[in-house]
């Protein structure tokens, strides 16, 4: 099932679904404001499976979206020293408001970390290793 989600995403917009981290699908040419928010939604991913393995309320959400950008959400966990894949999940749905945007990467966070059924569920022992 990889090679097949793989080969459907490389083509677009140069997604490197081996080598990249974290990934929140985001433009091929972006601007400083832009990767900042890049940073803050990756962030936010890890402060989701944080909660869950801590049995804890999922974070608050301390982003705003681009308002000219409306991006499909693509989340995947890679562990260890070599980047393994370690789950992943998304969706090429258009995402245009922070509410959705917030709902869209909670629940592929999880479902990344937590559902792939290719993978063991990630437990807190894994957390030092995720990228």
């Amino acid at each position: 099932e990889y090679e097949e989600d793989k080969e459907e995403l490389e083509g677009v917009q140069d997604f490197d679904a081996d080598y990249a981290e974290l990934a929140v699908f985001v433009p091929p040419v972006i601007s400083s404001r832009q990767n900042d928010l890049r940073i803050k939604l990756c962030s936010y991913c890890f402060e989701v499976i944080i909660a869950k393995l801590m049995d804890d309320d999922p974070p608050q959400v301390t982003f705003e979206p681009e308002d000219d950008i409306c991006r499909p959400v693509f989340v995947y966990w890679l562990s260890g020293e070599y980047e393994l894949l370690r789950g992943s999940s998304g969706s090429f749905e258009r995402i245009d408001s922070a509410e959705a945007q917030a709902n869209a990467l909670e629940y592929h966070a999880k479902l990344a970390a937590f559902k792939d059924r290719k993978f063991d569920p990630i437990d807190l022992d894994e957390l030092k290793d995720l990228h």
